[in-house]
């Protein structure tokens, strides 16, 4: 089976993945290659040599040819998190709250992108709540992100309630890598999802605006 890589700086190479896994590399970088061989625990060879710059777009190929179930949170990984109050919801009077619920809307309607997700199928499992959906689908519409399944948090806002609707999301759906932003939801789900790779995004939060 054959597939075609496209470099941003060069003409495009072919990179032939056969149901034995061995894989022929055209780019120039050989470390790179081994480096991502060894990731995705597939052989290597490196050849046709030139000018060609390593390819991040082979990842999608080989996320494929190894049948991963990717899944990704969203705030903090696929698009900023805002700080957006330094009072606690729950100390909060209803003003305050009122507020707060506008600057959350807006931030989820202008949210910055940080992150496209490269596998063909995926999924992405937010910890916002169903108020939220219709803002959510139409960002990720806006950025041309369509995942498998949008995965909408059916409890609460507490870091409890994003556990359990991730470690019960990423079980029904045997999820095997799943990309997580926030220390104390990484280990929660990491303690309960043992077959699961958790990679932790540590990215800034911004600021209150």
């Amino acid at each position: 089976m054959f597939f075609h890589g496209y470099s941003l700086w060069s003409t495009p190479r072919i990179l032939l993945i056969n149901n034995l896994k061995r894989i022929t590399f055209y780019f120039d970088n050989e470390e790179e290659v081994k480096l991502l061989a060894k990731y995705f625990n597939v052989n290597f060879s490196v050849m046709g040599i030139d000018n060609s710059n390593f390819l991040l777009d082979i990842l999608n190929i080989l996320e494929d040819n190894n049948k991963e179930i990717v899944g990704y949170d969203l705030d903090g990984v696929i698009c900023n998190n805002r700080k957006l109050s330094d009072i606690p919801y729950r100390k909060m009077d209803g003003e305050q709250r009122r507020e707060y619920i506008k600057k959350k809307i807006k931030h989820y309607k202008t949210a910055r992108l940080e992150q496209i997700p490269i596998e063909k199928k995926f999924y992405i499992v937010t910890g916002r709540t169903e108020k939220y959906k219709y803002f959510t689908v139409e960002w990720l519409r806006k950025h041309k992100i369509f995942p498998v399944e949008l995965c909408i948090n059916p409890y609460g806002n507490r870091a409890q309630d994003h556990i359990k609707h991730k470690v019960e999301t990423i079980k029904r759906l045997g999820i095997t890598k799943f990309y997580e932003d926030n220390t104390r939801i990484y280990k929660g789900i990491e303690k309960e999802c043992k077959d699961t790779k958790i990679i932790l995004i540590r990215r800034c939060i911004d600021e209150v605006k």
